[in-house]
């Protein structure tokens, strides 16, 4: 019975001999070798494309999620003078302009701080 050593040395002499049929079993060795591992290893995922003519229509999309809402801009407002408050002009929501009346506050506490810095002025002149 052959050896494993003389049947390496058989094939080094037929590879010697033959050296353009040895190189190009390489290479098929090689090749399968890659191919074959490229099957094993790699999954099935093969990518679909559905496409459809173009048509002229109505798009509807929802899109609904859970989360926080918060606006881009938020200003407190704090007027200089503390009174109740008579009216609200706007709503929660909508978009104002510099300027605008926002609420209406009572002035007859105002009025009646106004009315009393006077009497005291009169009081101080005739004095």
């Amino acid at each position: 019975m052959n050896t494993i050593r003389e049947r390496g040395t058989r094939l080094l002499t037929f590879a010697k001999l033959h050296k353009k049929l040895a190189g190009f079993l390489i290479l098929v060795l090689i090749a399968a070798g890659y191919y074959g591992y490229k099957n094993m290893t790699t999954t099935a995922a093969e990518i679909q494309y559905v496409s459809e003519a173009a048509a002229i229509g109505t798009i509807s999309t929802s899109v609904s999620g859970t989360g926080q809402v918060s606006s881009s801009n938020q200003v407190d407002v704090k007027p200089s003078v503390s009174a109740k408050v008579v009216s609200i002009s706007v709503k929660e929501g909508d978009t104002v302009k510099q300027g605008a009346t926002l609420l209406t506050l009572d002035s007859g506490d105002a009025y009646k701080v106004v009315r009393d810095a006077q009497v005291n002025l009169q009081s101080a002149r005739l004095s």
